[in-house]
């Protein structure tokens, strides 16, 4: 092998090694990393809830709509305030569950807002402490006026 491609190898591998970046993060960013993660799990969790909820209060619509249909099959009026009394019914659950999206994104932004403060405070260098070993004695030094 040529000798200044093989020095530029070496450079390059002591420089990856001593990088911390590259193979390994420092623990404050790989904890926070973590926490972020946790919290967007959390409300990746809680929409997908939701979500599945909002199915099945569709479904439920579907059928009470249907049941209304049948069981006001010659009464139109009856059956329009039937549909409208479970459409609005539907309809506040699907906002209840609106609320619950905005409360899991409100949480999440806390949750990651707690984990900045976590790495920033991960990240302080600790206070110095001075150890004076034990004990230790000031001596006075006299002083003589003289002359006064």
């Amino acid at each position: 092998m040529n000798s200044p491609i093989v020095r530029i190898l070496i450079l390059a591998g002591i420089s990856l090694f001593f990088s911390g970046d590259v193979f390994s993060q420092d623990e404050c960013s790989r904890n926070y990393r973590t926490c972020v993660r946790t919290c967007n799990a959390n409300r990746d969790q809680a929409l997908s809830r939701n979500n599945l909820e909002r199915s099945q209060i569709r479904i439920r619509l579907g059928q009470a709509l249907i049941q209304c249909n049948v069981q006001y099959v010659n009464d139109r009026t009856g059956r329009q305030a039937c549909r409208n009394e479970k459409i609005r019914a539907a309809n506040a659950e699907l906002a209840a569950l609106d609320a619950a999206d905005r409360q899991a994104n409100r949480e999440r932004l806390n949750c990651i807002t707690e984990c900045r403060r976590q790495l920033s405070e991960c990240r302080q260098p600790p206070a110095p402490t001075l150890d004076l070993g034990g004990g230790f004695e000031v001596e006075c030094l006299e002083v003589h006026l003289s002359g006064l």
